[in-house]
């Protein structure tokens, strides 16, 4: 069911009592919600906000703050300047940032050419999961297979993912990665990945515009693996995740997105839809009935006085009942 928004009621001949009004939008909610969850196969939906876009100085506080916004994971966008063409953090930013905040699940991306060389580094720091690139096997001169890589993840107690860059094909042998199918290596290997991430723009630069055409590399994946987390990171906003989600991404990353407009509660509110919350539905409920109390009012002033005046002396018929039932009560 798609999204009934208030212009389109509006535009309808038909007249909506206020009651019908709010019914039928949060109904149109609720629908909405129940599709983007079950569009993941049941899978949790989460949201993972990227932390390349945040105040490096305030990196603490601005982690905790995305928790409490209701982030579920935070996305650590770690880079080697030669994998990709910029340098971001590596695990010294990791550690300070878990002893910040030692509960929270941190996702860590890295687009560098050896991550084997790096994976006993951030199990120290306190990564929860390690994202390494398909690609890079290319690039690592050890001879190592992603089974190696995701092996030493898995040893060394933390999940493992695997991404895939936009010109990498899904069914056909990559040229960057030795020939090989980059589908068949995640088959090989599904019991031992927790995840899937999809890069919906050119991984080593935050901002950039959303490549939609990627989904169809999600949806693949979820047809083939209805239980596996997919993520999506790159160009994701308020006008992008639904898309995202519909296509069967579970895990949405954002950073200017998120980060930027943490505070326009539009954004909040949308992420909440993608989660099923009933926070974003109950305050919407009450804005849309206040919003329609308010137009009664005025509609009913400028139609005529009344109306108004039937209300005023409902009331008083009411106020003079229970005056009389507690006069009553009294001298019994």
């Amino acid at each position: 069911m798609e999204f009934q928004n208030p212009a389109h009621l509006t535009s309808s001949k038909k007249k909506f009592s206020c009651k019908e009004f709010c019914n039928f939008n949060l109904s149109s909610l609720m629908a909405m919600s129940k599709v983007v969850s079950s569009g993941a196969s049941k899978l949790k939906a989460i949201i993972c906000p990227s932390m390349l876009s945040c105040d490096f100085a305030q990196m603490g506080k601005e982690g905790q703050r995305m928790v409490d916004s209701g982030a579920d994971w935070l996305h650590m966008d770690v880079m080697d300047g030669h994998f990709v063409p910029n340098i971001t953090i590596g695990a010294p930013i990791i550690k300070s940032l878990r002893k910040a905040l030692p509960n929270v699940f941190l996702d860590c991306h890295l687009m560098v050419s050896d991550p084997m060389k790096w994976v006993k580094d951030f199990q120290s720091a306190g990564a929860s999961q390690i994202t390494f690139h398909f690609e890079c096997i290319e690039e690592c001169k050890n001879n190592y297979s992603h089974k190696d890589i995701i092996h030493r993840i898995n040893e060394c107690g933390m999940k493992a993912a695997m991404a895939i860059k936009p010109k990498t094909p899904l069914q056909e042998k990559n040229e960057n990665s030795k020939g090989l199918n980059a589908l068949k290596v995640i088959e090989e290997n599904i019991e031992h990945l927790n995840m899937i991430l999809i890069m919906t723009v050119e991984p080593g630069f935050g901002g950039q515009n959303f490549m939609e055409d990627m989904m169809p590399k999600v949806k693949l994946l979820r047809q083939k693996f209805p239980h596996l987390n997919i993520q999506v990171d790159g160009g994701v906003n308020v006008e992008t995740i639904d898309t995202c989600s519909k296509a069967g991404a579970n895990v949405i990353v954002s950073g200017s997105g998120f980060c930027v407009n943490l505070l326009n509660h539009n954004i909040v509110s949308r992420f909440d839809i993608l989660k099923g919350g009933t926070y974003f539905l109950n305050n919407i409920a009450i804005k849309i009935k206040i919003k329609f109390v308010f137009f009664l009012f005025f509609t009913q002033f400028f139609n005529g006085r009344q109306v108004l005046q039937a209300h005023r002396i409902n009331m008083k018929r009411q106020i003079n009942s229970v005056l009389d039932y507690q006069y009553k009560k009294r001298n019994i």
